[in-house]
Parts: structure tokens; sequence; C-alpha cells
């Protein structure tokens, strides 16, 4: 259900957050360390890449390609708590999207990414951090904080901003992608930087429009109206007629279940 898309390669990554030893540590000048950006997407699949034509320049063509991942829970909660710490679901507790076994409160935010790389990295989360985290609390390790408290509120979203809540009017993508330019802002820093951007798209979210799309911007309204379709001409298990070899065996979609398909896939964006 997530995406993730890293700017630098694993090895260079691996680099930067590796614990180091007191005498490396004073070996390496501050300013030679690597920028890490993450970026994370919402309920995104591999094929979604294409409508995102400037990562797959800027990141994909430059970077590496893991063909061979498998993710040991593929929830959102569960998912990101492994990213933050590393750790299998059954190590770090967080278990499903709601308390009391998964959501922001089961979540041991003590000891993460983000405590490790600080105060080496000034730290920033950008975006969507846990399901049911709606407070003003910052946990600690991160310098930079601006989380949606009413994440799945595309418009108007109330924010987190440094522990201070604010609502920012616009699309939340949007205004991700400008507090996110704090990159620009870093630039000439001495001490390197390490931003986790946590988009809520292409996920669901409100308001919604009659077939319960996200809200896109005008500008982007409709534009991939093909791309289903596309994928639907083209994928043989699209609509398959010959399902005597499954389990379960459901009528052919009819013209109208079609085109409500290709309508809120093409409203995701």
């Amino acid at each position: 259900m997530l995406v993730t898309v890293a700017s630098l390669l694993a090895t260079t990554w691996l680099a930067a957050a590796a614990p180091v030893t007191s005498a490396e540590s004073t070996a390496i000048e501050p300013a030679r360390r690597p920028n890490v950006v993450l970026v994370l997407v919402d309920d995104a699949r591999t094929d979604d890449m294409v409508t995102l034509p400037k990562v797959r320049r800027l990141v994909g063509q430059a970077g590496a390609t893991f063909t061979n991942t498998v993710s040991s829970f593929p929830l959102c909660c569960p998912a990101r708590a492994s990213l933050l710490t590393g750790q299998y679901p059954h190590n770090h507790n967080v278990l499903g999207n709601t308390a009391p076994l998964g959501g922001w409160t089961a979540f041991d935010d003590a000891d993460t990414l983000a405590t490790w790389l600080d105060p080496s990295y000034h730290t920033a989360l950008i975006g969507k951090y846990f399901n049911q985290y709606k407070l003003l609390y910052v946990p600690p390790g991160w310098d930079t904080w601006m989380i949606p408290r009413s994440v799945y509120d595309y418009e108007a979203t109330r924010w987190s901003i440094k522990g201070v809540n604010q609502t920012i009017p616009g699309y939340q993508t949007d205004t991700m992608g400008k507090l996110a330019d704090f990159i620009t802002r870093r630039a000439g820093a001495t001490k390197p930087f390490f931003l986790y951007t946590s988009l809520l798209a292409p996920h669901a979210g409100n308001p919604a429009e009659p077939d319960d799309p996200p809200y896109p911007t005008p500008n982007v309204k409709d534009t991939y109206t093909d791309v289903f379709a596309g994928r639907a001409s083209t994928d043989p298990s699209s609509n398959e007629e010959q399902i005597d070899d499954k389990p379960i065996r459901p009528p052919l979609l009819t013209d109208k279940e079609i085109a409500g398909l290709i309508e809120v896939n093409a409203q995701r964006r």
C-alpha cells in the first residue's frame, strides 16, 4: 500500500544513517555528509509511477530500482513504524492502523531514525505521520515538524507546525510541496539534512465528488482518464472472461462499472 522513493542510492543512505565511532565522527566533516530525501506516497502501486514523469526522470533514471523487494507488513502504520525503526512489526509492535494494536499511540518514538541522526543532521518530517495522530505533540529527534492533523482533508487541512495548530488553505499535496521546499532554504548550511516527506496522495480523502475520489486540483483533474482504460485493455487479467480456474467467479464488469473505475482512477491523483 506504500511506495517509497529515495533520492540517494542505498549505499549512500546506509553510510549516512549508520552509527559512527567517535574517531570516525571527528574525521568526517559535517558538510561532507550527504543530504537525504525520502518521499513516501500513500496507496500507490508501482505502475502509478507513470503519472510521475519528473520523479521517474530525476530520481528513477539516476538511481536504483529494487525489483525484488518484500514488505513484511504492507499496511500503513506497521510499514511506517518499520521505516522509522528498521524493525519487523513483531518487534516494534505496531500491528494495525488503530488503537490499541496500532495507530500512533502504539508506536514507541523514543528510539527512531530521527533520534539516531539528530543532532548530526537537521531532521525534518513534513506530511503524514501515523493514523490517529491529531495532537500538537512533537516526538523526539525532529527539528522540523509539519504534520497534517486532519490528514484526510485535502482542502483547508489543519496542521501541527512545530507543535502549533495552523489551518493552511489550498490543496494539501501542494502545501506539502511548498513546505518541503525548505531544502532551498537549507542551501549553504553546514549541517546536512534528512527530509522525510510523506504524502497522503493518491489515497482517498475529502472533500469527495459523487464518485468518491480525492479532490484533485483543476489543473490535473481527469488528466489520467486514459491510464486505467489503457491498462484494462492490455492486462489479460482485467475483466477476464475465462475464470474457471479461479476460486471466486464474479460476473463480468458492465460498461457502467468500467466507466466508474476509469473515473475514480483518474481522480486519485
